[in-house]
């Protein structure tokens, strides 16, 4: 009897692989390699900016937006700043219990103390539920607020509110 094993990859590098797969035409999607981007950029579609580290969220909320905004996901603060610098982003959407050094709170309060993104709305997107946490949330910065799993109906309307506000205020 012939017995083959095969390496079973870790934990990080399967979620890793994952948001790869999930996210393959948004890392893709960079100005120099994609006229496609520019081209989406220009026609007045939102950009949501997605600061979050679990693999299944991020697809989640990329199969819930793809169709009416272009996301870029982050899943640390540094990717969050490349992205800030990269594009014009409408929306944050900001998970509070990012693995690492920095949480949600204090990327925001960073945002806030930033200049030059300090206007941009950010949505907590959080499994924190308390009134406390909300309290803590708003007290950061946070523009809004939603709990895991989200009521998606609120959700979108106050995306799109929100997303749309620099278009209504530029005309």
């Amino acid at each position: 009897m012939l017995v083959t094993t095969q390496a079973v990859p870790s934990q990080r590098e399967f979620e890793r692989s994952v948001v790869r797969a999930a996210t393959r035409n948004l890392t893709m999607d960079i100005p120099e390699r994609s006229p496609d981007r520019a081209a989406k950029q220009d026609a007045g579609v939102p950009v949501v900016l997605l600061v979050e580290d679990d693999p299944s969220t991020i697809i989640y909320m990329t199969q819930l937006l793809k169709t009416q905004y272009r996301i870029v996901a982050a899943r640390c603060a540094a990717d969050m700043w490349d992205e800030l610098q990269r594009n014009s982003i409408a929306v944050v959407l900001m998970d509070i219990a990012l693995r690492g050094n920095t949480d949600g709170l204090q990327l925001t309060r960073q945002i806030r103390e930033s200049g030059a993104h300090a206007a941009i709305p950010v949505i907590a997107v959080t499994a924190f539920a308390s009134e406390q946490d909300r309290q803590r949330c708003l007290a950061a910065g946070c523009t809004a607020y939603f709990t895991k799993p989200i009521n998606t109906k609120m959700f979108l309307q106050t995306l799109k509110e929100l997303a749309l506000r620099p278009l209504q205020d530029a005309q």
